[in-house]
């Protein structure tokens, strides 16, 4: 997965005589505003309006332009990827820490072969995005942020190559363009940013921008795993009404849901007002409803 292409909506509209620069909630694409087409990459050196756009999030930690809540507030469980028992969000933590078939799995003999056999730094990490989404991970100290930064991108987020961001002890990491955003690249260690106990933000998108909360809940000493990341347990994809019909909504309203709207099952978003162009499908991430992001 390329990290380093720059996705930014820069939106152009006018009113009257007026005209005025803003970070779009959707992808500026060939179709036009909204429309269909090859969206644009921008892989050479940034646009001062894309540059002002940037820093600008960069400064404010990414936050989220546009005002509303993503879907209605649900308690939440999930799902442990070693036992497959489902447990509550707030007890996961220490289901993972006496779960017996994990247990049974980190005291199995290291296999033998490419790896080295002294043991590395691994550490357990909360995410946590708006709603009630959230992973639990482990990850070797010894990757890089851009790796982490992958992973999240491939399981939750990445719609359009957007740029990202960490945000670690006061320390801005980015994805693309760190001398231009003032910023550090994401060519560093987890185990040198990172200790259990710390927390720290990720902003994905600077236009349209998914934010997640990351906490280091634990660590310990291993054989290097194979996986540089891997999943521990991953919240159940949360059941949300048709605002038409009362049945289980399929579909969501790019534009409604931020007014904590817009969900649609198959048969009514036809006649959504919004149109059904304007509806994308229901996803187990922060990022549902968010761009193009279909999962």
């Amino acid at each position: 997965m390329a990290l380093g292409p720059i996705l930014f909506g820069i939106e152009h509209r006018e009113y009257s005589q007026e005209r005025w620069l803003d970070v779009s909630h959707r992808c500026h694409t060939d179709g036009g505003e909204g429309g269909a087409g090859r969206v644009h990459q921008g892989l050479g050196p940034m646009a001062p309006s894309a540059r002002h756009a940037a820093r600008s999030a960069v400064g404010r930690g990414g936050r989220v332009i546009r005002k509303g809540h993503l879907m209605p507030r649900q308690t939440s469980s999930g799902t442990c990827r070693m036992c497959q028992g489902t447990f509550s969000k707030g007890t996961m933590t220490g289901h993972l820490r006496a779960c017996q078939q994990r247990q049974a799995a980190l005291q199995a003999p290291a296999p033998t072969g490419r790896f080295p056999a002294h043991p590395v730094k691994i550490l357990h990490l909360v995410a946590e995005g708006d709603g009630p989404y959230w992973l639990h991970l482990e990850a070797r100290g010894d990757v890089r942020l851009a790796v982490l930064d992958a992973f999240l991108r491939d399981i939750w987020l990445d719609c359009c190559g957007h740029m990202s961001q960490f945000g670690i002890d006061g320390e801005i990491y980015v994805s693309s363009a760190a001398d231009e955003l003032g910023a550090r690249t994401m060519d560093v260690t987890l185990e040198n940013v990172c200790v259990p106990g710390t927390t720290c933000t990720y902003a994905y998108d600077f236009g349209t921008t998914t934010e997640l909360t990351l906490r280091v809940v634990g660590a310990r000493l291993g054989p290097r795993q194979r996986q540089a990341v891997q999943m521990l347990a991953r919240n159940t994809p949360p059941v949300v009404a048709c605002v038409a019909c009362g049945t289980e909504a399929t579909r969501v309203c790019t534009q409604c849901i931020y007014d904590d709207e817009g969900w649609l099952c198959d048969a009514c978003a036809p006649e959504h007002a919004c149109g059904a162009a304007l509806c994308l499908p229901v996803v187990n991430s922060p990022r549902v409803g968010r761009c193009g992001y279909t999962g």
